[in-house]
Formats: structure tokens, sequence, C-alpha cells
């Protein structure tokens, strides 16, 4: 395609390429909102052993309900290609330790709601399971932020507009 203006001629390898940063860009604003979101409802819940169950999962739900976003949002991270960028490859596998972090936490954290969500769960597995919940919880938290981290090192103006 080219473009008559000031008689300039835009290259097609060179305007695909700009559309495809700027696409890429766009991604990663959508995936740090979706993860920033992610943390600050993570950070509402203040748990308790002695909460009931239904305590439990009335305040986990605006949690949940982010947790699928923020996950395809994670695996968007891991299939986009930066390569061709310089230290790219380094980047890359910082990004893919962190991503595997915050689902490892994310996981945790699900495995403890589903315990505490449970009318029957004694006591005794309440309190262990929100402790662990409170632990995985700070894990996930410090997870997302580096990801937040490397994001905006590598892509400054994604914050920007976050």
């Amino acid at each position: 395609m080219t473009d008559h203006s000031d008689n300039v001629v835009v290259h097609l390898a060179a305007a695909r390429a700009s559309r495809e940063q700027a696409g890429r860009l766009d991604a990663l604003r959508v995936t740090v909102g979706q993860l920033d979101e992610l943390s600050d409802r993570l950070q509402r819940i203040s748990p308790h052993s002695g909460w009931p169950a239904k305590r439990w999962m009335i305040a986990s739900t605006p949690f949940r309900k982010r947790l699928a976003r923020a996950r395809g949002g994670l695996d968007d991270l891991g299939r986009m290609g930066f390569l061709g960028e310089p230290d790219a490859v380094r980047w890359t596998l910082e990004l893919g330790y962190a991503r595997y972090n915050a689902e490892k936490h994310m996981h945790a954290i699900m495995a403890c709601l589903h315990v505490l969500q449970r009318a029957d769960a004694s006591p005794a597995e309440r309190a262990r399971e929100t402790e662990i919940f409170a632990l995985s919880r700070s894990d996930l938290l410090t997870a997302l932020r580096e990801i937040r981290q490397l994001i905006a090192g590598r892509f400054p103006g994604v914050l920007s507009e976050c």
C-alpha cells in the first residue's frame, strides 16, 4: 500500500510490523488491566479462619469471577512472540517463570477456597487453609507485580494507558 502524502511511500512490511506492534501493545494493556483487577480483588479479601463457608464464598466471588480472564491473559502472554527484539530470549524466560509462579499460586488459592467454602470443613482445616491462603495470596500478589514490572520495563508505554 502506498501513501502519496508528502511524497512518502510506506513499505508494506514496515506497515505490517507497525500494526502488529500496536496490536501486541493493546493485548498487553488488556492483560495488565486484568491482572491489576485480579490483584485489587485479591487484596480486598481479609481472611479469617472463623469465617463460615458462605462468608468465604461471598468474600472470594469478585476474585473468582476475574480469575478465568486473568488466566487467559497469562496464556496470551505466553503465546505472544517477542523474538527479534533485543534480549528477547532472556526476557521471555523471565516472563515465563513469573507466569508459572502466578499460575502456581492461583491454583493454591483456589484449592484453599475449595476447602474453605465447604460447610463441613473442621475448624482445624479452616485455620490451616486460611494460613495457606494468606501465604499464597502474598505470593500471588508478588508474582503479579513481577509480571507488571517485566512488562513495564520492556514496554513502558503499556502502563501509561492502564
